[in-house]
This record gives C-alpha cells, sequence and structure tokens, in this order.
C-alpha cells in the first residue's frame, strides 16, 4: 500500500463483532476472514490446509463450519463451543500464532474480518459466498473443484435465538 492522500482517504472498514471479548449464545454462528501479510499467496498447498484443518479440528473453544483456504486469506463459520468460554479475538489469536510457527512464517495480517449472523437467509448467503470464492478468483471452474475447503463441525441455524 501506498502513503495515504490527504484527499482520498483509505476506506475504513467496519469491525462489527471483534470486540466482544465473550459470547453468551451458544446458538452464535460468526462468518470470520483472516488475510495473509500482504495478501501473499501462502496457504494454497497441502501442508497449510493440513495445519488448519488440524488446529480447527480441535472444537473444544470454537466449532468450525465449512471454510475455505483460499490462496492469500482463510473464511470460516465459527460457532462457541461453550457461552463465555473464550472470545473470538483470543481464539483466532491461538489458531494463527500455531499456525504461523508450524509454517515457519510471520504470515498473518493485523486484524481480522468477523460478521456474526443474524438470520438463516444471511447464513446461506454467506455460505454461497464462500463457497463461490474460488469461481470468483479464477482459480476454478466449478466450487467442488477446489481442493482446500471442507467442513469440521455441522453449525445449523436455530431459529428464535
Amino acid at each position: 500500500m501506498g502513503t495515504p492522500n490527504k484527499d482520498n482517504p483509505p476506506l475504513e472498514r467496519r469491525q462489527p463483532a471483534s470486540h466482544l471479548k465473550t459470547l453468551d449464545w451458544a446458538g452464535t454462528i460468526i462468518f470470520l476472514t483472516s488475510a495473509a501479510q500482504e495478501r501473499r499467496d501462502y496457504f494454497n498447498n497441502w501442508r497449510a490446509a493440513a495445519t488448519f484443518h488440524r488446529l480447527w479440528s480441535d472444537g473444544s473453544r470454537w466449532q468450525v463450519g465449512e471454510y475455505v483456504i483460499m490462496p492469500d486469506h482463510v473464511h470460516l463459520f465459527v460457532r462457541p463451543r461453550y457461552p463465555g468460554q473464550i472470545g473470538l479475538c483470543a481464539w483466532t489469536g491461538w489458531w494463527r500464532g500455531l499456525a504461523a510457527r508450524e509454517l515457519r512464517s510471520s504470515v498473518w495480517q493485523r486484524g481480522m474480518w468477523d460478521v456474526r449472523m443474524r438470520s438463516a437467509e444471511q447464513y446461506a448467503e454467506k455460505r454461497e459466498y464462500v463457497r463461490q470464492n474460488p469461481v470468483r478468483a479464477a482459480l476454478v471452474h466449478a466450487p467442488d473443484d477446489w481442493p482446500y475447503r471442507g467442513k469440521i463441525h455441522d453449525l445449523f441455524w436455530r431459529d428464535g435465538l
């Protein structure tokens, strides 16, 4: 990124959920995106994919549902395992730190993007967005052809929560 222009300041992105230290709601589903430093292509390999899958499979703090590992960022849907146990930022810092050590690189851009799902419709739209991401990036012709995607836990939307 270049030097900011005073006439055209950089756009600020809203960080809607990461300020929450804990969530009290077992039904919460969050759409999380974490990007590589300088958006470099660190993750489109089997070593990175296996590392993420293993770390996310723990499930004792947060459960990971569907995910897509793109070359320079990851998208995943998560739900707290036990309400109030550990915040999203702390959990994300935990797996990102372990992944950086295992991949022998300081790979992460500061911060993350997270959105708390508010309806079954929003959740379905975001899941389709994640599924189509490799197609939009012209990496494959069909979403199911992308090898670095998966699902660890079933995160079903619960109406009325």
